[in-house]
């Protein structure tokens, strides 16, 4: 995924790796605190946990249904 700031410049790969990973992290804790709570941690439920928005990132969305199967939730 490409980045570029407000200057056009573009941000490091090292600046996406790490934003990616922080996304990830972020999701992951919304479904385990919402499985722990014994709400099923649907899309908007999770999203509600995150900035607006991160929900649409691909990197989200993936992490959101692998966390899902781990549960048991999907197959």
């Amino acid at each position: 995924m490409r980045t570029t700031c407000s200057a056009g410049t573009r941000v490091p790969k090292q600046q996406d790796r790490q934003r990616v990973a922080k996304t990830r992290e972020q999701v992951r804790q919304a479904v385990f605190s919402l499985h722990a709570q014994g709400i099923y941690p649907s899309l908007h439920k999770v999203q509600s946990f995150l900035s607006a928005g991160v929900m649409m990132q691909l990197e989200a969305r993936e992490t959101w249904h692998a966390v899902l199967r781990e549960l048991g939730f999907e197959s």
